[in-house]
């Protein structure tokens, strides 16, 4: 919705069902000057064109709103009115709009400031209901988004020195044609290792540029929540700090800088890792069938991206299903739990999936003190996309926590795909109303019979201490909690307890590598004192606890497992369900009509 400041007197017009709006620069000769002066119109387009229209070449604009106020106004000139209407502008989007026209190739932008109706009436919206749902074709379509940063300073501009220096050296690299992207002998990994051996102690390069990398990604767009499916469905990109270019190439490149290189004794910024996500994702995204690519990346997204409003920490990634056929249209005029509830809903019924499940969320939801009245309260099936449930417990069916690297082994269904039944055709006697309910099929295939409450795993730096005989103490004394609750572990050691983390934490994968000796965390380990290994697998302990369960024949032992830490209880159902990759413990709310409540 627009906000006070310059108003926006210009009346837009209804949009059909497959259309966009797309800002149309013409450019005019002043005769004064004899300079080139533009002038804007908002004309629809179809998206994909129709069969009887021409190919449509657009770009599309990723950049930051900042600050609501409205504070200048920009002219849309209509071909039946002489007289142009204002829309006002946000000073983000003032500052990019000279950079943008003088960068497009197509002269026809998408920028979601203008191409979408901003008021507060029941038709804008409606209409923005849909055109957020078509993101991922309006991002995956453009011939290329544009991504605006903000303005340039001393910074931006001495990373393009360092890339263009970059360039000139690679170019009297003997063997250079391995480490050009597009020659037919290109190597990723070893374009990697050479870029960054140029900040290696010996290498000739400026100590200015490694900071100023550093600070390059302190800009807020990096940060942004709606960024990131802008930036992982661009078929091609540029991105600008005021007039700077830099292409996604250059990005991977300053992303190589070694972290050491960057520091500052005088400079205090804190520099958050979501630029080093967005850019592994781009480099290395999940190739899982949907919804669980989606699943995993919201798992990673969630704590590192921001969103202003509390729909967004869905509503900015939807377009990263890549669902065009069909996609799901969140309805402005209700509630953040109706909207939630339905899309939950449409991944069972659409996909067959239930690895939502593992998103687990309603229960922690409730428990935490600083959840938004909002997304309290929800059905225990659905997930509220927020941080802390969506990152602890870590989520095994979204990835463990060794996500970039490890596809996913679970598999607890058999490849069973859920099977969608409509709540209200079935005879049910209860309260809970249909669409808070969710009918699924699976089977009981154990209770837990104990929970080792006393072993809660802290994470790695809350517990390390000056010296390895400390750290394995700590260590030791999980394992004799869990061995003193559980039984049937007399000989295990802290080895033993870490391999079951580590296998968890890699998705199921038995054969996992010691990651603090390979590369680049031997050197990330050494340089920031912390075992990056040991770290994952603890993190995984956190939020869950070590428990037994019955077994289900006579004599027989209990499986060894992780439960969730708050709900789970001695008699809790473990059950794995049709459409589920992990098995998911349920409570009993009403044995008599059946519903069970998901614990996690």
């Amino acid at each position: 919705m627009a906000t006070p400041g310059i108003a926006t007197t210009y009346q837009y017009g209804a949009l059909e069902e497959d259309q966009i709006r797309l800002l149309q620069i013409t450019w005019e000769i002043n005769p004064t000057d004899n300079t080139r002066v533009p002038t804007y119109s908002l004309i629809h387009k179809s998206l994909p064109p129709r069969s009887n229209e021409p190919p449509l070449e657009y770009e599309a604009i990723s950049y930051q709103w900042g600050a609501p106020l409205r504070i200048s106004g920009l002219p849309i000139n209509e071909s039946d009115n002489s007289n142009a209407q204002i829309i006002g502008l946000t000073k983000n989007l003032t500052e990019a709009l000279p950079c943008l026209l003088k960068h497009s190739t197509t002269d026809l932008l998408w920028i979601d400031q203008l191409c979408i109706n901003q008021g507060s009436d029941d038709v804008a919206v409606a209409e923005r209901s849909i055109q957020v749902s078509r993101m991922s074709q309006i991002y995956t379509l453009a011939k290329r988004v544009i991504v605006w940063t903000g303005p340039a300073d001393p910074h931006s501009e001495n990373c393009r020195e360092y890339l263009n220096n970059l360039a000139q050296w690679i170019g009297t690299y003997e063997d250079r044609e391995r480490i050009t992207p597009g020659s037919s002998t290109y190597n990723s990994e070893r374009r990697y290792l050479i870029v960054r051996s140029t900040f290696s102690p010996t290498a000739p390069t400026d100590p200015k540029f490694g900071p100023s990398i550093r600070k390059f990604w302190t800009r807020p767009w990096f940060t942004r929540g709606w960024i990131v499916q802008e930036f992982l469905l661009a078929r091609d990109i540029l991105v600008l700090a005021g007039e700077t270019t830099f292409s996604s190439q250059d990005l991977f490149d300053m992303h190589t800088v070694p972290l050491a290189a960057g520091d500052d004794d005088d400079d205090n910024t804190v520099v958050h890792t979501s630029y080093n996500m967005l850019l592994n994702m781009r480099l290395r995204p999940f190739t899982e069938p949907q919804p669980l690519r989606f699943l995993r990346t919201m798992h990673e997204v969630s704590s590192q991206f921001t969103t202003q409003y509390l729909q967004d920490s869905l509503y900015a990634f939807l377009g990263l299903l890549q669902d065009q056929d069909a996609p799901f249209q969140p309805d402005f005029h209700t509630s953040i739990r109706s909207n939630f509830t339905r899309f939950a809903a449409m991944l069972a019924e659409r996909y067959g999936s239930l690895d939502f499940l593992s998103l687990w969320s309603a229960n922690l939801d409730d428990f935490l003190t600083k959840t938004p009245d909002e997304l309290r309260g929800f059905p225990s099936w659905v997930p509220s996309w927020s941080a802390w449930p969506l990152q602890a417990p870590f989520r095994l069916a979204v990835g463990g926590v060794r996500t970039l690297g490890y596809v996913v082994h679970w598999n607890a269904c058999g490849g069973r795909k859920h099977v969608f039944q409509n709540p209200c055709s079935m005879t049910y006697k209860g309260d809970v109303p249909p669409e808070d309910r969710l009918v699924v099929k699976g089977r009981v295939v154990d209770t837990i019979a104990r929970i080792a409450s006393d072993a809660v795993f802290n994470r790695y730096w809350d517990f390390k201490s000056e010296t390895v005989e400390a750290d394995n103490a700590y260590l030791d004394g999980l394992v004799d909690k869990i061995k003193t609750a559980l039984g049937g572990l007399e000989h295990w050691t802290r080895g033993d307890m870490l391999r079951f983390l580590s296998v968890v934490a890699a998705n199921g994968a038995e054969h996992v590598e010691d990651t603090s000796t390979t590369f680049p965390w031997k050197e990330f380990n050494e340089m920031v004192d912390f075992d990056q290994a040991l770290g994952l697998c603890l993190s995984v302990g956190r939020g869950r606890r070590f428990m037994r369960t019955k077994g289900v024949g006579d004599g027989e032992e209990g499986r060894l497992g992780l439960a969730p830490a708050f709900g789970a209880r001695v008699g809790s159902l473990v059950v794995v369900l049709h459409g589920c990759s992990v098995p998911i413990v349920l409570e009993c709310l009403d044995e008599g009509l059946g519903e069970r409540g998901h614990v996690g």
